[in-house]
């Protein structure tokens, strides 16, 4: 149990390698917070994830990012902190970027890991 308590974020969480990490993550005891635009894909995943820890789904496209100031509002208030940002959606484009999270949470995050962005 590596991970036991520890808050993980996936994004692209519906399927892939977003999805195996989740179940991966699960087993190892982390809470989870599950993102991806289909939200019946992320409570299919939620519900085979085997584990003790918690899960929140936060359903929306990660290129929306007006609505990134709510979700990670959303996430902080559920569980108090973000351990883990696995930023693992698809890209359709190529010539996709890195943005440093700062930007993409603001001062609530803790962390100088990266977000995907287009």
């Amino acid at each position: 149990m590596r991970f036991r308590n520890k808050v993980v974020w996936i994004t692209g969480a519906s399927s892939g390698i977003g999805e195996a990490l989740a179940y991966a993550f699960a087993r190892e005891g982390a809470h989870l917070i599950l993102t991806a635009r289909r939200r019946e894909r992320l409570e299919a995943v939620r519900d085979a994830c085997t584990g003790q820890g918690k899960i929140l789904l936060l359903p929306f496209d990660v290129t929306d990012y007006d609505c990134h100031p709510t979700m990670v509002g959303a996430a902080i208030e559920h569980f108090g902190q973000v351990d883990i940002l696995s930023t693992t959606r698809a890209s359709r484009n190529a010539r996709s970027c890195w943005r440093p999270t700062s930007a993409w949470i603001g001062a609530s995050w803790r962390s100088t890991t990266s977000a995907w962005c287009r």
